[in-house]
């Protein structure tokens, strides 16, 4: 098939399937790939089998899916669909950039697709051999949740979410890729493009906002944790419970990245449910280093109960604890 900008109906399904065949080959991953017209869309037989199943409110959202989004992935089903309409009417694209765009959204589904791989690691037992990155692992299983049981607040945070910065991420630099594979004259026409959205993604990445999921996902673990039985949130709760577990024992595991569990133990909810009457030298050490690891602003530190403006202030005092008193 030509590579081209301007593509037909027909020649963007060939070239969606033939990119998640190759790129689903290469990872040893089985998926659906499914690039369809509003038409096809409602006659498909995930549609017609799916809208049976559900309750109104996602009813609702599967009839206005192709209308509101390009691209979407069913984790459970490893099952992508992408809406040909969105990019030929839809989003009024400009025939110039159909090929980068649909290229864009074919990467940036896939990923969600190796994504939801990653997570999977969450239901075995943890070993030596478990693959890196854990800080994507946690944070993945934190968002997943957070997708399943507020739909809401993951639309109103789409683009916070690092699950899709990863993916944008990802299809930024396959689509360089791509063209410079298939078509080096438009590479060089879009290489600048790309590159920028790269480094827009790479800076994104740097200032994702743990707080924002881990506060978010918090509140969902406290009333549901009994459905999520991980080997990894259990390093960070205690077994079948939705407290914490100790200081210690979250920045001691081997299977958290320190920057995770610094993150974990200076947020608002882990402060609030620590017990600084019972927190020894060491643990207060720890904290101190976590909140210049991760330079908590200085209207957070004063909620603390503990002095702890002090012991940033002033690193080589010997460490007491002493309640603050408002």
């Amino acid at each position: 098939m030509e590579i081209k900008e301007n593509l037909t109906t027909k020649e963007m399904k060939i070239l969606v399937n033939s990119i998640l065949k190759e790129e689903s080959e290469k990872e040893n991953i089985e998926i659906s790939s499914n690039p369809v017209t509003i038409v096809e869309w409602y006659n498909s037989k995930f549609f017609k089998e799916n809208i049976k199943l559900v309750n109104n409110y996602t009813k609702l959202l599967l009839i206005k899916m192709p209308l509101n989004t390009i691209g979407v992935t069913f984790d459970d089903k490893n099952t992508i669909f992408i809406y040909l309409n969105q990019i030929k009417k839809g989003k009024k694209i400009p025939t110039n950039k159909q090929l980068i765009f649909i290229l864009h959204i074919i990467y940036h589904e896939f990923e969600h697709i190796r994504q939801n791989k990653l997570k999977k690691f969450s239901k075995t037992e943890l070993t030596s051999t478990l693959p890196l990155p854990f800080e994507h692992i946690v944070i993945t299983i934190f968002e997943s949740i957070i997708k399943k049981n507020d739909y809401n607040f993951y639309v109103h945070n789409h683009d916070e979410f690092l699950t899709e910065i990863d993916a944008n991420l990802y299809s930024y630099i396959k689509t360089k890729e791509f063209l410079q594979k298939n078509n080096k004259e438009l590479y060089e026409k879009h290489k600048n493009t790309l590159d920028i959205g790269i480094k827009n993604e790479e800076n994104n990445l740097k200032n994702y906002d743990f707080n924002l999921i881990f506060e978010k996902f918090h509140q969902i673990y406290q009333t549901s944790y009994t459905n999520y039985i991980s080997p990894i949130l259990n390093i960070i709760y205690k077994r079948n419970s939705p407290e914490f577990n100790s200081i210690t024992n979250i920045t001691n595991s081997p299977y958290l990245d320190k920057k995770t569990a610094y993150h974990i133990i200076t947020s608002r909810p882990f402060l609030k449910q620590l017990d600084f009457d019972n927190l020894d030298n060491n643990e207060l050490k720890t904290l101190i280093d976590a909140l210049k690891y991760i330079s908590l602003p200085k209207e957070e530190l004063l909620k603390i109960p503990i002095n702890i403006l002090e012991h940033l202030e002033k690193p080589d005092q010997k460490r007491k604890i002493h309640k603050r008193h408002n």
